[in-house]
Protein backbone atom coordinates (compact mmCIF):
# COMPACT_ATOMS: atom_id res chain seq x y z
CA UNK A 1 0.00 0.00 0.00
CA UNK A 2 1.17 3.70 -0.36
CA UNK A 3 2.62 2.05 -3.59
CA UNK A 4 2.66 5.75 -5.32
CA UNK A 5 5.70 7.38 -3.85
CA UNK A 6 8.10 7.08 -1.27
CA UNK A 7 9.27 3.63 0.42
CA UNK A 8 6.35 1.98 -1.31
CA UNK A 9 6.83 2.97 -4.96
CA UNK A 10 10.80 2.11 -3.91
CA UNK A 11 9.65 -1.26 -2.80
CA UNK A 12 7.32 -1.91 -5.74
CA UNK A 13 10.04 -1.07 -8.11
CA UNK A 14 13.22 -2.84 -6.21
CA UNK A 15 10.49 -6.02 -5.68
CA UNK A 16 9.96 -6.21 -9.82
CA UNK A 17 13.78 -5.53 -11.00
CA UNK A 18 14.32 -8.72 -8.73
CA UNK A 19 12.11 -10.66 -10.59
CA UNK A 20 8.91 -10.67 -8.21
CA UNK A 21 5.07 -10.23 -9.26
CA UNK A 22 4.58 -6.93 -7.82
CA UNK A 23 1.17 -5.07 -6.84
CA UNK A 24 1.02 -1.52 -5.99
CA UNK A 25 -2.01 -0.07 -4.41
CA UNK A 26 -2.43 3.68 -3.78
CA UNK A 27 -5.60 5.96 -3.91
CA UNK A 28 -4.43 7.82 -6.95
CA UNK A 29 -3.80 5.95 -10.51
CA UNK A 30 -2.02 8.31 -11.97
CA UNK A 31 1.19 8.55 -9.30
CA UNK A 32 1.08 4.41 -9.12
CA UNK A 33 1.66 5.20 -13.37
CA UNK A 34 4.14 7.48 -12.57
CA UNK A 35 6.11 5.50 -10.12
CA UNK A 36 6.02 2.07 -11.71
CA UNK A 37 9.79 3.42 -13.74
CA UNK A 38 10.73 1.08 -16.33
CA UNK A 39 9.44 -2.70 -14.69
CA UNK A 40 5.53 -2.02 -15.84
CA UNK A 41 5.47 -5.41 -17.56
CA UNK A 42 5.86 -6.94 -14.06
CA UNK A 43 4.19 -4.14 -11.85
CA UNK A 44 0.34 -4.31 -11.70
CA UNK A 45 -1.57 -1.12 -9.94
CA UNK A 46 -4.28 -1.89 -7.99
CA UNK A 47 -6.87 1.31 -6.60
CA UNK A 48 -7.64 1.00 -3.46
CA UNK A 49 -8.30 3.55 -0.20
CA UNK A 50 -6.68 1.98 3.21
CA UNK A 51 -9.58 4.34 4.88
CA UNK A 52 -12.05 2.09 3.22
CA UNK A 53 -12.25 -1.88 4.11
CA UNK A 54 -14.25 -2.66 0.59
CA UNK A 55 -11.88 -0.88 -1.41
CA UNK A 56 -8.72 -2.88 0.35
CA UNK A 57 -11.17 -6.07 0.30
CA UNK A 58 -12.11 -5.53 -3.42
CA UNK A 59 -8.43 -5.08 -3.76
CA UNK A 60 -7.08 -8.53 -2.92
CA UNK A 61 -9.97 -9.89 -4.44
CA UNK A 62 -8.49 -8.46 -7.89
CA UNK A 63 -4.96 -9.51 -6.90
CA UNK A 64 -6.29 -13.43 -6.81
CA UNK A 65 -7.99 -13.08 -10.09
CA UNK A 66 -4.53 -12.80 -11.22
CA UNK A 67 -1.79 -14.77 -9.23
CA UNK A 68 -2.49 -18.15 -7.30
CA UNK A 69 -1.44 -16.52 -4.44
CA UNK A 70 -0.59 -13.44 -2.11
CA UNK A 71 3.23 -14.15 -0.48
CA UNK A 72 3.66 -10.98 0.85
CA UNK A 73 1.85 -7.90 2.07
CA UNK A 74 4.08 -4.70 2.64
CA UNK A 75 1.30 -2.26 4.57
CA UNK A 76 3.31 1.23 3.88
CA UNK A 77 0.30 3.85 3.69
CA UNK A 78 0.57 6.59 6.15
CA UNK A 79 0.33 10.45 6.72
CA UNK A 80 2.62 12.53 8.39
CA UNK A 81 1.07 15.06 11.51
CA UNK A 82 3.08 17.74 12.84
CA UNK A 83 1.77 19.87 15.70
CA UNK A 84 1.80 20.56 19.59
CA UNK A 85 -0.64 18.09 21.58
CA UNK A 86 -2.81 21.04 22.71
CA UNK A 87 -3.49 22.60 19.12
CA UNK A 88 -4.11 19.19 17.45
CA UNK A 89 -7.77 18.81 16.80
CA UNK A 90 -9.34 15.59 17.89
CA UNK A 91 -10.11 15.21 14.06
CA UNK A 92 -6.71 15.27 13.37
CA UNK A 93 -5.96 12.25 15.63
CA UNK A 94 -8.53 10.01 14.50
CA UNK A 95 -7.83 10.93 10.65
CA UNK A 96 -4.06 10.43 11.37
CA UNK A 97 -4.91 6.74 13.37
CA UNK A 98 -7.16 5.92 10.76
CA UNK A 99 -4.90 6.04 8.01
CA UNK A 100 -1.45 4.62 9.76
CA UNK A 101 -3.03 2.41 12.21
CA UNK A 102 -6.67 1.22 11.23
CA UNK A 103 -5.46 1.42 7.51
CA UNK A 104 -2.99 -0.99 8.09
CA UNK A 105 -5.11 -3.34 10.01
CA UNK A 106 -7.85 -3.15 7.54
CA UNK A 107 -5.56 -4.36 4.75
CA UNK A 108 -4.28 -7.38 6.99
CA UNK A 109 -7.47 -8.30 7.58
CA UNK A 110 -8.36 -8.52 4.30
CA UNK A 111 -5.32 -10.42 3.24
CA UNK A 112 -4.81 -12.57 6.00
CA UNK A 113 -7.05 -15.45 4.80
CA UNK A 114 -5.79 -16.02 1.74
CA UNK A 115 -2.26 -16.60 3.74
CA UNK A 116 -4.15 -19.01 6.32
CA UNK A 117 -5.50 -20.66 4.13
CA UNK A 118 -2.03 -21.13 1.92
CA UNK A 119 -0.08 -21.85 5.61
CA UNK A 120 2.25 -19.08 4.52
CA UNK A 121 2.80 -15.31 4.00
CA UNK A 122 4.90 -12.61 4.98
CA UNK A 123 3.17 -9.31 6.64
CA UNK A 124 5.43 -6.41 6.60
CA UNK A 125 4.41 -3.15 8.10
CA UNK A 126 6.20 0.33 7.51
CA UNK A 127 6.33 2.00 11.11
CA UNK A 128 9.38 4.67 11.96
CA UNK A 129 11.49 5.53 14.85
CA UNK A 130 8.60 7.20 16.00
CA UNK A 131 6.97 3.79 16.90
CA UNK A 132 9.66 3.60 19.57
CA UNK A 133 9.87 7.02 21.03
CA UNK A 134 7.49 10.11 20.94
CA UNK A 135 9.29 13.35 19.85
CA UNK A 136 7.78 16.58 20.74
CA UNK A 137 5.87 17.99 17.77
CA UNK A 138 4.60 14.13 16.44
CA UNK A 139 2.48 13.04 19.20
CA UNK A 140 -0.88 12.47 16.42
CA UNK A 141 2.22 10.13 14.48
CA UNK A 142 3.70 9.07 17.17
CA UNK A 143 0.46 7.75 18.49
CA UNK A 144 -0.87 6.12 15.16
CA UNK A 145 2.49 4.17 15.21
CA UNK A 146 3.12 3.04 18.77
CA UNK A 147 -0.58 1.84 17.79
CA UNK A 148 0.36 -0.18 15.00
CA UNK A 149 3.75 -1.49 16.69
CA UNK A 150 1.73 -2.61 19.46
CA UNK A 151 -1.02 -4.27 17.38
CA UNK A 152 1.58 -6.29 15.27
CA UNK A 153 3.19 -7.57 18.47
CA UNK A 154 -0.22 -9.29 19.39
CA UNK A 155 -0.64 -10.50 15.72
CA UNK A 156 2.76 -12.09 15.11
CA UNK A 157 2.32 -15.26 17.55
CA UNK A 158 -1.47 -15.62 16.84
CA UNK A 159 -0.85 -15.75 12.85
CA UNK A 160 2.33 -17.94 13.45
CA UNK A 161 1.17 -21.28 13.26
CA UNK A 162 -0.40 -20.83 10.00
CA UNK A 163 2.88 -19.99 8.97
CA UNK A 164 2.83 -16.63 8.40
CA UNK A 165 5.20 -13.81 9.72
CA UNK A 166 5.12 -10.86 11.07
CA UNK A 167 7.90 -7.76 10.92
CA UNK A 168 8.07 -4.17 11.96
CA UNK A 169 9.61 -2.51 10.11
CA UNK A 170 11.68 1.16 11.46
CA UNK A 171 12.91 3.67 9.07
CA UNK A 172 14.79 6.75 9.96
CA UNK A 173 14.85 9.95 8.27
CA UNK A 174 14.23 9.07 4.45
CA UNK A 175 14.78 11.36 1.64
CA UNK A 176 11.03 11.35 0.45
CA UNK A 177 8.49 14.83 0.66
CA UNK A 178 6.96 12.34 3.22
CA UNK A 179 7.76 14.70 6.49
CA UNK A 180 7.87 17.96 4.35
CA UNK A 181 4.20 17.29 3.41
CA UNK A 182 3.42 17.44 6.70
CA UNK A 183 0.22 19.50 7.83
CA UNK A 184 0.59 21.34 10.78
CA UNK A 185 -2.26 21.45 13.79
CA UNK A 186 -5.39 22.89 12.68
CA UNK A 187 -6.84 23.70 15.67
CA UNK A 188 -7.41 27.26 17.58
CA UNK A 189 -3.85 28.79 17.44
CA UNK A 190 -2.39 29.10 21.05
CA UNK A 191 -0.41 32.20 21.06
CA UNK A 192 2.31 31.09 23.59
CA UNK A 193 3.07 27.88 20.83
CA UNK A 194 4.14 30.32 18.34
CA UNK A 195 7.69 29.88 18.33
CA UNK A 196 7.16 26.30 18.72
CA UNK A 197 4.73 26.09 15.54
CA UNK A 198 7.56 28.03 13.65
CA UNK A 199 10.20 25.40 14.38
CA UNK A 200 7.97 22.70 13.31
CA UNK A 201 7.26 23.92 10.05
CA UNK A 202 10.97 25.03 9.52
CA UNK A 203 12.18 21.56 10.62
CA UNK A 204 9.84 19.84 8.39
CA UNK A 205 11.55 20.81 5.33
CA UNK A 206 14.82 19.53 6.44
CA UNK A 207 12.99 16.56 7.16
CA UNK A 208 13.47 15.42 3.00
CA UNK A 209 17.62 14.51 4.03
CA UNK A 210 18.18 10.92 5.24
CA UNK A 211 18.35 7.71 3.76
CA UNK A 212 17.46 6.84 0.36
CA UNK A 213 14.18 5.67 -0.25
CA UNK A 214 16.40 2.78 -2.78
CA UNK A 215 18.14 1.77 -0.19
CA UNK A 216 15.58 1.14 2.64
CA UNK A 217 13.56 -0.73 -0.14
CA UNK A 218 16.41 -3.03 -0.88
CA UNK A 219 16.37 -3.94 2.85
CA UNK A 220 12.89 -4.63 2.98
CA UNK A 221 12.38 -7.02 -0.25
CA UNK A 222 15.35 -8.82 1.78
CA UNK A 223 12.79 -9.10 4.35
CA UNK A 224 10.70 -10.45 1.75
CA UNK A 225 12.63 -13.29 0.67
CA UNK A 226 14.21 -14.25 4.06
CA UNK A 227 12.05 -13.52 6.88
CA UNK A 228 13.34 -15.52 9.83
CA UNK A 229 14.49 -12.61 12.33
CA UNK A 230 13.58 -10.26 15.48
CA UNK A 231 9.49 -8.95 14.93
CA UNK A 232 11.20 -5.48 14.91
CA UNK A 233 13.62 -4.01 12.01
CA UNK A 234 15.18 -0.79 12.00
CA UNK A 235 16.05 -0.35 8.58
CA UNK A 236 18.96 2.52 8.02
CA UNK A 237 22.32 3.24 9.68
CA UNK A 238 20.42 6.22 11.86
CA UNK A 239 17.69 3.90 12.67
CA UNK A 240 19.93 1.20 13.78
CA UNK A 241 21.67 3.42 15.64
CA UNK A 242 19.00 4.96 17.64
CA UNK A 243 16.91 1.86 18.54
CA UNK A 244 20.64 0.35 19.68
CA UNK A 245 20.31 2.92 21.48
CA UNK A 246 16.86 3.10 23.30
CA UNK A 247 17.70 -0.13 24.59
CA UNK A 248 20.20 0.89 27.04
CA UNK A 249 18.79 4.75 28.29
CA UNK A 250 16.87 5.42 31.21
CA UNK A 251 13.42 7.26 31.10
CA UNK A 252 15.68 10.24 32.06
CA UNK A 253 17.86 9.57 29.09
CA UNK A 254 15.07 8.88 26.72
CA UNK A 255 13.37 12.28 27.57
CA UNK A 256 16.67 13.94 26.79
CA UNK A 257 17.52 12.16 23.71
CA UNK A 258 13.67 12.79 22.69
CA UNK A 259 14.31 16.21 22.54
CA UNK A 260 17.60 16.48 21.38
CA UNK A 261 16.79 14.49 18.00
CA UNK A 262 13.08 17.05 18.05
CA UNK A 263 15.34 19.56 18.34
CA UNK A 264 13.37 21.30 20.85
CA UNK A 265 15.40 21.23 23.62
CA UNK A 266 15.25 24.69 23.99
CA UNK A 267 11.59 24.57 24.51
CA UNK A 268 11.20 22.22 27.06
CA UNK A 269 14.12 24.87 28.72
CA UNK A 270 12.15 27.66 28.43
CA UNK A 271 14.53 29.45 26.13
CA UNK A 272 14.36 31.17 22.91
CA UNK A 273 14.74 28.91 19.59
CA UNK A 274 18.61 29.16 18.86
Amino acid sequence: TGGGSGIGAAVVNVAAAQGHFAFAGGRRFASLEKARGDNGVSIWNVPLNVRDEVTCRAAVEEMKKEVSGIDVLVANAGVPYSGAFEETPIHEFKRVLDVNFLGAARMIQSVLPVMREARRGVIIVVSSLSGLIGLPGDSAYAASKFALEGACEALAPEVARFGVKVLIVEPGAVKTEFMADAAQASGEAVPEYDPFRAFLAERAQGRSRGADAADIAEEIVAMMENPEGPLRRPVGDQARRVAERLQTLSEKERAALALDASGLDWWAAGRASS
